[in-house]
């Protein structure tokens, strides 16, 4: 974009990231998150994934852990002419919203409603290293808020379809486990606990 600053990121190998076609916030009212009944398609539980290792999933397959933060520029549709931010890929217009509706965001962050443009708003990314994590933390609050998401899966789905979206499809029936990005958050999910377990099963052996 034409007179934008410069952003202090460093640059690292590109990764390919694809826009959402629908706002990251459902304007309904909030629903009541639905429980997969037992026995679900796919051995879903009801249980609500852990958040560390949902988190940790997100941000490996959006950025490699953190280590992919050169993020492919957008050439149409509502974000063209912007790219994705920080490991996490949150696209500017994301940003503005999450802050804008969040009256907790809003207080602590009000500075970034001000930049507009990609370098301003990639800045405040470097600048302030925790505001990436607190707006993931805000947008599965969201998700788990407006959908009946029951795991990782879905939540994944949500960040790159937004919540209508994943609203859409679960209503529409579709197997939404048959979804690239579905099956990459759960895959990449599975691991995040598998090597946790691991850990612990390893520090416990050691005692």
């Amino acid at each position: 974009m034409g007179g934008s600053p410069t952003p202090k990121q460093a640059p690292t190998q590109p990764t390919k990231t694809i826009q959402s076609n629908e706002s990251i916030i459902d304007q309904g009212p909030p629903q009541a998150p639905k429980l997969a009944a037992a026995g679900a398609k796919g051995g879903i539980s009801a249980e609500k994934p852990d958040r560390k290792h949902l988190l940790e999933s997100i941000r490996f397959v959006e950025s490699s852990g953190g280590r992919a933060l050169d993020h492919a520029w957008i050439d149409s549709g509502p974000h063209a002419g912007t790219r994705a931010i920080g490991s996490y890929a949150f696209m500017p217009k994301t940003v503005h919203e999450l802050v804008s509706k969040s009256p907790r965001l809003k207080k602590k962050h009000a500075e970034v409603l001000s930049r507009e443009s990609q370098g301003g708003i990639e800045d405040y990314f470097v600048e302030h290293p925790e505001f990436e994590h607190e707006l993931a933390n805000n947008y599965v609050d969201n998700i788990f808020a407006q959908t009946p998401a029951k795991d990782a899966g879905e939540v994944g789905y949500a960040w790159l379809h937004g919540i209508r979206g994943l609203n859409d499809t679960l209503k529409s029936g579709k197997d939404i486990t048959a979804d690239e990005r579905h099956q990459k958050i759960t895959a990449a999910y599975n691991n995040s606990k598998k090597l946790h377990d691991n850990r612990v099963n390893l520090h416990l052996s050691q005692k």
